[in-house]
């Protein structure tokens, strides 16, 4: 009987841990970085600060899953992304257009944790890989990667600028867990008006219990707990902060939603 037991006890625990394993959260991932021009730089003949500029995401071991950004001039992308088209030549879901032309401004994507088939892939370790090319050759064109965790955990990762990026922002944000109850599984909803804000600006909401804002480096600057999960509305004074793109989460404790607003005093 006792090693029946024991064997039934490790069954389960397997179970478990398998289980896990396979896990697959839905939510969204926002991801906002700003290129910034690269030092000493020769770009491409008679342009202006010309670029090509794809961003992909894979696991940890480099399986290719979805594109999300690829400004590229058609049909030399061999030679302007590299990278990503060894990977890939799928644009499905992903923003696309010509080649950029100049630095600076924030660039911003989402992701839904699925791959080109639509299907929500497992939780884990994944990485944001970003390649911009100014010209040709390995003096012209670099990567960067950005690294975070898909799970039933929200998380929030803040790289540190480097030579060829800043503002750098990944927020991950899973969708609700089934069965807690009926009530907390209805995602929290959200009106954000007006957009853009010259500063003040009011959040409609129903069925929620907290609203946060945080800047494009993901740092809280507004924390506000609603008593009852209910509706209302909220008017926030973002007046003393800089311009740019702030993110809005309201949640109920269980489930979440989020909106972006840009600030432009």
């Amino acid at each position: 009987m006792n090693n029946f037991l024991s064997r039934f006890s490790i069954s389960i625990i397997g179970l478990c841990f398998i289980a896990s394993l396979n896990a697959q959260t839905a939510g969204t991932l926002t991801c906002v970085f700003t290129p910034t021009t690269p030092a000493g730089s020769t770009f491409y003949t008679g342009t202006s600060k010309q670029h090509a500029l794809s961003a992909w995401i894979q696991t940890s071991t480099g399986t290719f899953v979805k594109t999300k950004l690829h400004f590229c001039c058609a049909g030399v992308t061999s030679d302007h992304t590299p990278t990503w088209s060894s990977k890939t030549s799928s644009t499905t879901d992903a923003i696309t257009g010509a080649t950029k032309i100049g630095y600076g401004s924030a660039i911003s994507f989402t992701w839904s944790g699925t791959n080109v088939a639509n299907a929500v892939v497992a939780d884990g370790s994944y990485n944001i890989i970003i390649e911009d090319c100014w010209n040709h050759g390995t003096t012209g064109i670099t990567t960067y990667t950005f690294s975070f965790t898909k799970g039933a955990t929200s998380s929030t990762v803040t790289p540190a600028s480097g030579s060829n990026f800043t503002g750098a922002s990944v927020v991950w944000t899973p969708a609700s867990t089934i069965g807690i109850n009926e009530v907390a599984n209805v995602n929290p909803t959200i009106n954000v008006y007006p957009n853009p804000t010259e500063g003040v600006f009011s959040v409609d909401f129903n069925n929620a219990t907290n609203i946060k804002v945080f800047n494009a480096l993901g740092v809280i600057v507004y924390d506000e707990k609603i008593e009852q999960s209910t509706t209302g509305t909220k008017h926030i004074d973002l007046t003393t902060f800089s311009n740019g793109v702030y993110f809005i989460n309201v949640s109920n404790g269980i489930n979440s939603s989020n909106h972006k607003i840009l600030l432009n005093k």
